[in-house]
């Protein structure tokens, strides 16, 4: 019935895959694959593709929140993607993440932030499937699992111990505890 499987256990979403983590930035940096993109993630394509996350550390006024973040990179396909986020809590302790996702990371602009007490890692979130997502399940327990369906709504899913549920999704979200499997249709 189903092509493909992948799991996605608490381990996939890696807060310091792509960088890890450095003091905010007084003047714009920018990052590059082979010159300070240090994450244990930059050596290899992310299959399925990945949303970015910029995780802060707790600090009294350091972040910009106007000016956005930008990831550039490709996919599978070595089509171009580019995506902006902006970091929203001035002081921190958050993590925000592209809307777009990639298999591989190319660049990263970080803008000049407030002061230079905080601490930024950048990091894989998010799941996005390429082929169409037709069911899920929770092999090792019941769970709430946060997605995106196809046709760009978020969810909250129950699923009870392994029982597939058939759902078209698109995106298994990065703030999930629940261990799941994700059934794919043939590319």
């Amino acid at each position: 019935m189903y092509a493909d499987a992948f799991t996605v256990l608490a381990a996939t979403f890696d807060v310091d895959g792509i960088k890890k983590s450095f003091g905010t930035p007084l003047t714009l940096q920018t990052y590059a694959l082979g010159s300070g993109l240090d994450g244990d993630l930059m050596a290899a394509m992310l299959s399925p593709r990945r949303a970015i996350t910029f995780k802060t550390s707790s600090a009294v006024g350091a972040y910009n929140v106007k000016d956005p973040i930008v990831v550039s990179g490709r996919r599978r396909d070595n089509t171009p993607i580019e995506s902006l986020v902006k970091l929203t809590l001035i002081n921190g302790n958050e993590t925000v993440e592209t809307p777009g996702a990639f298999n591989w990371v190319d660049k990263v602009v970080v803008p000049a932030q407030l002061l230079n007490s905080g601490a930024i890692e950048i990091g894989v979130g998010a799941v996005e499937f390429e082929t169409p997502v037709l069911g899920i399940e929770a092999p090792s327990g019941a769970g709430i699992v946060k997605v995106v369906t196809s046709l760009g709504e978020e969810r909250d899913l129950t699923l009870a111990a392994n029982v597939v549920r058939e759902i078209a999704i698109r995106r298994v979200r990065r703030d999930n505890a629940t261990t799941v499997t994700v059934y794919m249709a043939a590319a």
